[in-house]
């Protein structure tokens, strides 16, 4: 069970730094407020998607997050689920697949983590584990990437997520449940970047670690407002590179490769029942973003709340 559990909180937290990092290329493809169909998709969070030939379905941006303030579903996202015959997450979460996954967060060839990124990074990372309550045995065989997102998520309870709970809801009330992608696929988004990369990345993540409780509350805010522009300005601004392209090869790999995945997978499962979609919240605008293809391909996108 502990296994599981923290396999679930490295997921979460991959999942929000997704949210995250994928809103500094959003925002810098953001059209104008309207489209040709006057439409803007830089307020609100879930919206109507409709087209002759497929089913009425519905998306959400979620915040992968146990927040409190995240977790209060409100009565039209409850309402629109309901309305639904499937319900699609990022990842349909399944043991299966969650400990099969685990075996990528290691160093399996016999070196330590200090090898990997040097002792100077290496007393870094323990300085912020100490700080989080983790010990040093925690960090000796973990891939820099592991490292990272752990300190990229804000401090919560991680068995309780917006996505896990709309979830548990729509399979109580008997919808089918599908993932878009696989926990390996997750994990690969980061995992098959070189180890220099995730290096570079596991470095700023520590230089920006002081103002991560700071920025998170300034994201939620953001999100609670259904403000996607203000989302995405925000982790803009937050976002830090540190100039040798890791983060550009990092945003490619986490948006725009995943926007077409998620497009591409999600139309056949909109043709065949009314779907109810959970993604996070920075795929849905600009000119890569989900709602955008929506709109080009010829669907209705209207805003809901």
């Amino acid at each position: 069970m502990q296994l599981k559990l923290q396999s679930l909180r490295l997921i979460a937290a991959l999942l929000f730094l997704l949210v995250c990092v994928s809103a500094t290329h959003a925002q810098s493809n953001v059209q104008s407020d309207t489209h040709s169909d006057t439409q803007s998709f830089d307020k609100g969070l879930l919206y109507k998607i409709e087209k002759k030939g497929f089913q009425e379905s519905y998306i959400l941006g979620t915040i992968h997050s146990g927040d409190p303030r995240v977790l209060d579903i409100s009565g039209e996202v409850r309402r629109s689920l309901l309305k639904s015959d499937q319900f699609i997450m990022e990842i349909k979460f399944e043991p299966s697949g969650l400990m099969h996954s685990m075996s990528n967060m290691w160093l399996l060839d016999g070196r330590k983590l200090h090898e990997v990124i040097g002792d100077e990074l290496y007393a870094s990372v323990i300085e912020t584990g100490a700080s989080l309550g983790m010990p040093e045995q925690a960090f000796e065989v973990m891939k820099p990437w592991v490292v990272m997102m752990l300190f990229s998520l804000p401090p919560g309870n991680y068995d309780q997520i917006l996505d896990i709970e709309l979830m548990k809801l729509a399979a109580t009330n008997g919808m089918s449940v599908k993932g878009l992608e696989t926990v390996q696929e997750q994990f690969d988004v980061i995992d098959k970047m070189s180890e220099a990369d995730q290096v570079s990345l596991l470095e700023e993540t520590l230089k920006n670690f002081p103002n991560l409780s700071q920025q998170f509350e300034s994201l939620f805010d953001a999100y609670l407002a259904k403000d996607l522009g203000r989302l995405s300005k925000l982790s803009e601004e937050q976002m830090v590179d540190s100039g040798d392209g890791a983060m550009d090869r990092l945003m490619q790999r986490m948006v725009d490769d995943r926007n077409n995945k998620m497009f591409d997978r999600l139309l056949p499962l909109m043709r065949a029942e009314n779907s109810f979609i959970a993604v996070g919240a920075l795929h849905l605008p600009g000119e890569s973003g989900l709602l955008t293809r929506f709109s080009e391909a010829g669907f209705s996108v209207t805003v809901i709340e």
